[in-house]
């Protein structure tokens, strides 16, 4: 409970600690992250994991040459792209919160709660 928590860890709990602006870098990532995930007509990921399966479906399980495989390479290199935006995107989420946990004051015992 927030009335246990120590001096230090009280000290530790300051403007000092932690940006609390990189929270809303964080927002900004998680809004790139919704652009991505979002119907775009047939820019979405969904569209495209989609297609790359129509067009793996053709050149290794049907053999088709040619154009298809040129396709199929050239979406494939468009969606690794788009995984590594997204990666980038939850890393920086995940670089917002990490510093944050880092403050966990050890004085909050959430197992007391269940003691009440």
């Amino acid at each position: 409970m927030a009335e246990n928590l120590t001096d230090e860890e009280s000290r530790r709990l300051s403007p000092d600690s932690y940006d609390t602006t990189s929270l809303l870098r964080a927002v900004d990532a998680v809004d790139r992250l919704r652009s991505e995930f979002r119907d775009q007509g047939d820019a979405s990921l969904r569209n495209d994991l989609l297609e790359l399966h129509q067009l793996s479906l053709r050149v290794i399980n049907q053999g088709e040459r040619g154009r298809c495989v040129e396709d199929l390479f050239d979406l494939l290199n468009g969606i690794s792209d788009q995984l590594l935006e997204i990666s980038e995107a939850v890393e920086k989420i995940q670089e917002a919160i990490d510093p944050l946990a880092e403050l966990y004051p050890e004085s909050l015992d959430y197992d007391s709660l269940n003691d009440d």
